[in-house]
């Protein structure tokens, strides 16, 4: 399942942008292929970072940060060899999330994941000294 779709590209940045990158052939229609190869290398980015923390991909329903993250790679992917200097800064941002998300000083909100926080288990072996068995010395 893709973090994000055309959709939401279109309610994010809006139709005349998507068909400013997006309509390769001229016919005033965005190229739905293109948007697509788009999102999908966005995707496989966003699965690069997260894979080294989370299992890939994310479940449904994607975290809102990981839809909006997604949304700002696919527009720079779209943007070919020449990115607008704001388009290039979300995607600098973008990815500076996703580091901090894959090593751990940013927090992922997951759906039925709880607080967030980790439990850590421990096991170890029964006690060998208590206090009636010092008691006997």
């Amino acid at each position: 399942m893709p973090y994000t779709d055309q959709a939401a590209l279109i309610e994010r940045f809006g139709l005349a942008e998507l068909l400013a990158i997006a309509d390769r052939d001229g016919d005033d229609a965005v190229d739905a292929g293109v948007v697509s190869q788009a999102i999908a290398d966005a995707d496989a980015e966003i699965d690069a970072y997260l894979g080294a923390r989370f299992t890939v991909p994310l479940a449904d329903p994607v975290p809102p940060l990981v839809g909006r993250l997604a949304a700002d790679l696919a527009r720079y992917r779209l943007q070919d060899d020449n990115p607008l200097d704001e388009v290039a800064a979300r995607y600098r941002r973008a990815v500076d999330t996703l580091r901090e998300l894959a090593n751990g000083s940013a927090q992922l909100p997951l759906a039925g994941a709880g607080s967030g926080e980790l439990a850590i288990a421990t096991a170890a072996p029964g006690r060998r000294f208590t206090r009636d068995s010092l008691a006997a010395f």
